[in-house]
């Protein structure tokens, strides 16, 4: 498992595009579910780094469970909070409103995390 863990972890780290992403999701099937030496999975990873919402919502929608994952810490990823947000984005999309540059530091939450 451990050849999984590095290309997609390195790739959310970096911040690398969407289609990065996406060619090893399809590349390392696994890679969601491996956690790095910090006991974080691509997901936790990219909630806490400025990761793009288009990425996020990818490993969400490889790795599901990962929104409920703790890592060593016992910290989770925000993905239930980004959940939420892509429920929102869609219906935003409906009405013909587009934010091109959606990521974590754009988005303006409470401290219960609920999008203002």
């Amino acid at each position: 498992m451990a050849g999984c863990l590095r290309p997609l972890h390195v790739a959310v780290l970096e911040k690398a595009g969407l289609i990065v992403v996406e060619e090893l999701l399809l590349a390392y099937t696994c890679a969601t579910q491996v956690t790095d030496g910090d006991g974080n999975l691509p997901l936790q990873n990219a909630s806490a780094h400025d990761t793009s919402f288009e990425v996020i919502c990818s490993l969400l929608q490889a790795n599901p469970a990962a929104s409920f994952a703790a890592n060593t810490k016992g910290l989770k990823p925000r993905a239930y909070f980004w959940m939420h947000l892509s429920v929102s984005h869609t219906g935003l999309h409906e009405h013909r409103v587009i934010h091109t540059d959606i990521k974590p530091t754009n988005i303006l939450v409470d401290s219960r995390e609920i999008g203002k």
